[in-house]
């Protein structure tokens, strides 16, 4: 009986070490859980803020794609506007083209014709003016011949260089516009 009560001490003893045991490891197995309880809440609120954060990069980068975006709808409309004064302007320009051209082409018309009446007043004037002088002095036939002379040399040697001026101007003026 008395092996008896040692065993049973013996086992008590056990129980009890084993107890002990167990309620050291159930109380590591709290630390345990209570450390890592507080590691997951730290990486929760870690992962929390970088959310919160990254949320934030991806508002500020939204914001600015928006910024950027309207400022090229702007330039858009801008270029768009510069575009059509600018059309609107050739269109101007064009007409300004047209009007000076046909300007040009009334004053050419007006030149050749202030040439045309030259060579007239260069040739034909002064024999009539010749013929009358003649019929009011009631001049010989010898004289109205020999002013009639006069009047043929004095035109071709006044008058001819100016005509030959007038042609070659046309003429040059002619191969100008062909180019």
């Amino acid at each position: 009986m008395l092996d008896r009560l040692r065993q049973l001490q013996t086992l008590q003893q056990e129980l009890a070490d084993s107890e002990q045991s167990r309620l050291e490891l159930e109380q590591r197995s709290q630390e345990n859980h209570r450390i890592a309880q507080s590691e997951i809440d730290t990486l929760r609120r870690a992962m929390v803020d970088q959310s919160n954060k990254q949320q934030q990069i991806l508002h500020e980068q939204q914001s600015e794609n928006d910024t950027l975006r309207r400022a090229m709808v702007n330039q858009s409309n801008e270029l768009h506007e510069q575009q059509q004064t600018l059309h609107e302007q050739q269109q101007t320009l064009h007409e300004q083209e047209c009007t000076i051209n046909s300007l040009l082409a009334e004053i050419n018309a007006l030149k050749y014709t202030f040439h045309i009446f030259l060579l007239f007043f260069a040739f034909v004037a002064p024999p009539v003016a010749v013929g009358i002088r003649a019929k009011s002095r009631r001049m010989t036939k010898a004289e109205t011949a020999s002013a009639l002379i006069r009047c043929t040399f004095l035109c071709f040697v006044l008058w001819f260089p100016a005509v030959m001026f007038a042609i070659s101007f046309i003429g040059v003026r002619r191969e100008e516009k062909k180019k």
